[in-house]
């Protein structure tokens, strides 16, 4: 059985439905963002993890042991990038839970202004604001991590270009180096295009989360509300509330 999409959770739907019978509708536009905006980054993480598995099947066919094991690094380095970014989705899924939980417990106990105080205490921009660097962060890993491959592909071909030469001087190369090679040189360069595709995603998913913490930021009531956003920020990464969950990613391996 799939797990429920965040937006789906009884916990979500009831807090929504409680923020609407208030009129809170800027705190419910908030709690609804957040939960839509996670359901499609974790389905567009699946996606990419999805692709990255299937082009780290492929690159195990290499013969070459020496070609293989370098590939497989980079791709292993991207593989852990896309695993540290589905568990700080996992982590804020469960924390928003959690908190919406909470935050009706303490509408029923002490009203609407309590309401209105605990969404707040969600901390929904700063939260997006730490996602949205994470994601800036593993879209340069994976632009390293493309051109390593890129750099790769051109030693493979320089190496092949002075076989070539070596094989016209002794009547021709046998044919099985001929196909090892292209396919070897067209694993790398499918693998360059699907790192590629994942630095786009991840740049893409950045920028709307900018966009995201923009419009709710914005939204928020008190003159000084990106100053706060950015206070609350710090004060995520100073408790250390995430761990593990929101890392540095990690240059890729050479």
């Amino acid at each position: 059985m799939s797990e429920l999409k965040l937006t789906q959770h009884p916990e979500i739907t009831e807090l929504l439905s409680v923020l609407e019978q208030n009129g809170l509708h800027k705190e419910q536009d908030e709690v609804k963002s957040l939960a839509t905006y996670i359901d499609e980054m974790e389905g567009q993480l699946s996606a990419m993890n999805e692709e990255l598995m299937q082009m780290h099947r492929e690159i195990s066919t290499i013969r070459d042991s020496s070609l293989k094991v370098r590939c497989e690094k980079l791709i292993s380095s991207a593989e852990k990038q896309l695993r540290q970014a589905a568990t700080a989705i996992r982590t804020v899924k469960h924390n928003c839970r959690c908190m919406a939980r909470n935050s009706v417990d303490t509408f029923k106990a002490k009203g609407k202004a309590a309401l209105r105080r605990a969404v707040f205490a969600m901390k929904i921009p700063s939260t997006l604001a730490l996602l949205q660097d994470m994601l800036e962060r593993q879209a340069a890993s994976a632009q390293i991590t493309a051109e390593r491959l890129g750099g790769i592909q051109s030693e493979l071909q320089e190496a092949g270009a002075h076989i070539q030469r070596a094989g016209r001087t002794l009547l021709g190369r046998p044919e099985p180096e001929d196909a090892e090679y292209e396919q070897n040189r067209g694993l790398l360069g499918k693998a360059q295009t699907v790192m590629g595709r994942m630095r786009d995603s991840l740049s893409s998913m950045a920028a709307r989360t900018a966009q995201l913490v923009d419009r709710l930021t914005s939204e928020r009531e008190t003159p000084g509300s990106r100053h706060s956003v950015k206070e609350a920020l710090r004060d995520l990464q100073a408790e250390q509330k995430y761990g593990e969950d929101f890392p540095v990613p990690a240059e890729p391996a050479r």
